[in-house]
């Protein structure tokens, strides 16, 4: 055998990297190691794992690309931290408006009360001048001699003369 590779199974693999054994699998193939099956047939897979391999602690996808694109990454975190402040700026003014809102609904309030009470006055106020009109217009009506007799009497003066 060669001494410059490591024959594993998927189960060594796995407990070596720290991965699932379909991980150790998935990664055998991407690396494109060569793989046997062992002469008893019983189906367990070796891989020529080449040494120091999996010395290298396994390091999620995303995080290997990170160290990358490092300032590409850096930028993306200013700008959404820029727009975190804003969005919190925004949430603020937001609730400032809605503020303002119910301050306006309770001013409308007062103001249709007060409308309504205005309105009322207006139709009593009306209502007095009316009956003063009619006051008015009786007193300034020539009575007959027979009504004012009538009156006198406590009786009810003539309708219709």
């Amino acid at each position: 055998m060669n001494d410059d590779v490591d024959w594993l199974t998927y189960k060594e693999m796995s407990d070596r990297l720290g991965v699932t054994v379909d991980g150790a699998r998935m990664k055998a193939r991407r690396a494109k190691w060569v793989t046997t099956t062992t002469r008893a047939n019983d189906g367990t897979v070796h891989v020529a794992v080449p040494k120091g391999a999996l010395d290298q602690p396994n390091v999620p996808r995303g995080t290997r690309n990170a160290v990358r694109r490092g300032p590409v990454r850096a930028e993306r975190q200013d700008e959404r931290s820029a727009e975190l402040v804003e969005l919190g700026q925004l949430r603020g003014r937001v609730a400032d408006l809605e503020e303002r809102i119910v301050e306006l609904r309770a001013e409308l309030v007062e103001e249709r009360a007060g409308r309504e009470r205005d309105r009322v006055e207006a139709r009593l106020e009306r209502e007095r001048l009316m009956q003063m009109a009619e006051t008015m217009a009786k007193a300034a009506r020539p009575v007959s001699w027979f009504d004012k007799i009538t009156e006198w009497l406590g009786r009810k003066p003539s309708e219709g003369r």
